[in-house]
């Protein structure tokens, strides 16, 4: 993107204003997530990605009724943004017409963090989970066990804007924190997964003494049928937020 059209906004104003559709409807996300990711009680990756999807839906009305058309593509270039518009209008041309068509939203105040900088994610998310995971390690070593699994965090904040005047703005956080937890033997073995809560971090609010891994030990661990699987006998009793 050229620095003049580069905020999320304004590439949605821009594509409005490339739109020859009878209506358009233009919804770009921004995204970023971090992750950590573990095997044999150990930390293997960790990092950041940024990214933004760009999509593009036109209404062509005829005489039979509304159709549309829908285009999504990532990492779009300004050059690249009429080319993503004029697609989605050839779209709704080669459609039959919506038998739910209905008109665009109208009389809905914009969003007032509209024009404002995207939300992100970062591994600060991870500040107190993380020591959590390396003392996890350390008793999974103590109790010859071993520990494998993936903690990811991510924020999309999607700006919405239509032909109709519609601007609005939507920022949603999502995680997941999966475990599995093996006996050095690998016949016994153990998996839990939590969603992530919506707070800005990673908290500690119960014991990693909790984790699934006390019940893959080689003494006293779990002797559930379909332990190897991604089913055991007995529920998780920890979270993460």
């Amino acid at each position: 993107m050229s620095a003049s059209v580069n905020k999320p906004y304004e590439i949605v104003e821009r594509a409005l204003e490339l739109s020859r559709a009878d209506g358009c409807v233009v919804i770009a996300d921004e995204e970023s997530s971090a992750n950590l990711r573990w095997a044999g009680n150990a930390l293997t990756t960790n990092g950041v990605t940024r990214g933004r999807t760009l999509t593009v839906i036109a209404t062509v009305d005829g005489a039979r009724g509304t159709a549309s058309g829908v285009v999504s593509r990532s990492a779009v270039t300004v050059d690249e943004l009429e080319p993503l518009v004029r697609a989605a209008e050839a779209a709704a041309r080669g459609a039959g017409p919506a038998e739910d068509a209905q008109p665009l939203v109208t009389g809905v105040a914009p969003s007032p963090e509209f024009t404002q900088a995207p939300a992100e994610t970062s591994s600060a998310v991870f500040a107190d989970f993380a020591p959590a995971l390396g003392e996890a390690f350390a008793r999974a070593r103590a109790g010859g066990r071993e520990l494998y699994g993936f903690a990811n965090h991510e924020m999309v904040s999607s700006y919405l804007g239509t032909s109709a005047g519609l601007r609005l703005r939507h920022d949603q956080p999502n995680g997941t924190l999966e475990l599995n937890a093996k006996s050095p033997d690998r016949t016994r073995s153990a998996w839990a997964g939590v969603p992530r809560g919506t707070s800005g971090t990673w908290t500690r609010r119960r014991s990693t003494r909790s984790w699934p891994y006390v019940w893959a030990g080689p003494s006293g661990g779990s002797s559930c049928p379909r332990a190897g699987t991604r089913r055991c006998c007995r529920r998780p009793r920890w979270r993460t937020c």
